[in-house]
């Protein structure tokens, strides 16, 4: 088999020659990519690459770059290996099959003063160290039976998997792009091909080999750009504290919120010891300690070791869950109906252990449920708050539609979500949870459960006729609101024609008036004119009969 790629197949035999222009503290790419560079800033000079610096540029932040390296497949001239030493990269290497454009690399790098480049020629197959953040742009067709013969996407992806230790940034490339359709990139060398080229098959490798995966947007029509993590949760390492643990030992960081200008870290360490360590902002660790220590004596939350502030910031120490994520327990979840309810009957006493201590969690969502022997374990307390201890939450907390906070709600989501669509009646209960409207939703504890035991445990009681009653006018009452509704509009829009009509017979019945108005003042003119004039008659008149009286004396 032969993967020894032709000239005229290169990516830079399609782009304008290369060149690299060195003068005034800058280098000035040609080429593939084309942008300009100095030591403290970078400059695309050409619309396709900054077509994806800008799909990109969420990822090339120090909130990712910070503390780590980077590894640039089918680097060309380098420029995002660039970008991310400028994003506090601790180093990148940049790898390409093209010597011409590694050598730019080099010639700028040491034309600037710039270190923590390497630029290698070497094919993908063969490489061996890993980077915490691997790019793999335009090279996934190339690995499949090109440059590389993996043959299979679940080999391209897991290779790629085994390069990178923290993210992987990746395009697929859709097998009718213009360049495959051009150079049959993926059929090159049928004889180690074992395995399908398709879309499907790309997210089955990357669901397969990372803990969770993104699609960040499309680069072309053909072309799709993801992010797919080794993590389950972010670890930033921007982070404005000193680390308390070593940095192998992270499992989550980040900026969980900012509240009046002050920003509210989270960083968690599992060390290898049974225990989960948490750092955070000021007293934001303490606090939760706090709260999850009224809860000791339920088996649904994190069993608190130890509590302490420093300062700038707290720490907790909990005792490690070993547990499963929800994504992870949902096939076990609905293996079947009693698996169901006896899972959402455990939420259920979730919620009414945190109402027992007047406790709002504020944050429930998919990441902070784990599942520990079939039972869920809610984590991450750091927003929660208690009869003892407030705080005001930042922005982005999951919120209800009404834009407050309600535990019943995002309980609800999580279930609704959770629960397959062949369990409906279980659905149906879930609904009165999740319903948007405030007036309709039960939020008493109470009575979901004596609800949900009455349908589907079978357990009547008193009060079932009562609750039963309650459920289904919850269940009914915005349909025959609607239908009420829609009546009233319809009664609304008949009574808007009439009275339309009334308006227009009004304005007919004003223009007359208007006319007879007129005519009115017509005949009123004419009048006075009468009247004028017969003054005038009298006044002769008086005026001879008074001569006359006069002439006689």
């Amino acid at each position: 088999m032969n993967n020894i790629i032709p000239d005229e197949a290169l990516p830079s035999n399609y782009s304008r020659p290369a060149s690299l222009e060195l003068s005034n503290n800058m280098a000035i790419f040609k080429g593939y990519q084309e942008f300009e560079l100095t030591k403290n800033s970078i400059r695309t000079t050409e619309n396709d690459l900054e077509a994806k610096r800008r799909l990109l540029e969420q990822f090339f932040t120090p909130r990712f770059f910070a503390e780590r390296s980077f590894l640039d497949l089918g680097a060309n001239s380098g420029f995002f290996s660039f970008l991310a030493l400028q994003n506090q990269a601790t180093n990148a290497i940049a790898v390409d099959i093209d010597d011409v454009y590694l050598e730019m690399i080099r010639r700028a790098s040491g034309y600037l003063d710039i270190h923590n480049i390497v630029a290698i020629n070497e094919n993908v197959a063969e490489l061996t160290v890993a980077s915490d953040i691997v790019l793999a742009l335009s090279i996934v067709h190339w690995l499949f039976s090109c440059s590389a013969q993996f043959g299979s996407l679940d080999n391209v992806v897991s290779k790629l998997s085994s390069l990178a230790d923290y993210m992987l940034i990746v395009e697929w490339i859709e097998p009718n792009d213009p360049a495959i359709l051009s150079l049959g990139h993926i059929n090159w060398n049928q004889d180690c091909i074992t395995g399908e080229y398709s879309r499907c098959e790309f997210e089955k490798a990357l669901a397969k080999y990372f803990k969770h995966f993104e699609i960040i947007g499309n680069s072309q029509d053909s072309r799709v750009i993801y992010a797919a993590y080794k993590s389950m949760f972010e670890i930033d390492l921007s982070c404005p504290f000193p680390f308390i643990e070593d940095k192998k030992y992270i499992i989550s960081s980040r900026l969980t919120g900012v509240v009046e200008r002050t920003e509210y870290w989270s960083v968690v360490y599992k060390p290898e010891n049974g225990t989960i360590i948490k750092q955070a902002s000021l007293d934001l660790a303490y606090r939760e300690g706090e709260i999850l220590k009224s809860l000791e004596e339920y088996e649904y939350f994190p069993h608190v070791l130890n509590i302490d502030a420093k300062g700038s910031y707290s720490t907790l120490t909990l005792q490690e869950i070993n547990g499963y994520s929800l994504g992870e327990y949902k096939d076990l979840l609905n293996a079947s109906e009693e698996s169901v309810k006896t899972f959402l009957l455990h939420c259920l006493n979730v919620l009414e252990a945190l109402e027992s201590r007047k406790i709002i969690h504020r944050d429930i969502h998919f990441g902070n449920l784990l599942i520990y022997n079939n039972v869920p374990v809610l984590i991450d307390f750091g927003w929660a708050v208690s009869p003892t201890s407030n705080i005001v939450a930042p922005n982005g907390l999951h919120q209800e539609p009404s834009g407050g906070s309600c535990d019943v709600y995002s309980m609800g989501k999580i279930l609704e979500s959770s629960v397959c669509e062949k369990y409906n009646d279980i659905l149906v209960f879930i609904s009165i949870m999740t319903e948007p409207d405030l007036n309709l939703r039960v939020k008493d504890i109470k009575q979901l459960k004596t609800i949900f035991k009455s349908i589907f445990l079978e357990q009547a009681n008193d009060s079932f006729n009562y609750v039963a009653r309650k459920l289904i006018f919850q269940t009914h009452f915005k349909q025959i609101n609607n239908e009420n509704l829609d009546k009233l509009n319809t009664e609304l829009q008949n009574a808007n024609r009439e009275l339309q009509n009334a308006n227009r017979e009004l304005q007919n019945a004003n223009r007359e008036l208007q006319s007879a108005n007129a005519e009115l003042q017509s005949a009123n003119a004419e009048l006075q004119n009468k009247y004028l004039a017969l003054e005038q008659t009298k006044a002769v008149r008086w005026a001879r009969v008074i001569n006359k009286i006069l002439g006689r004396k």
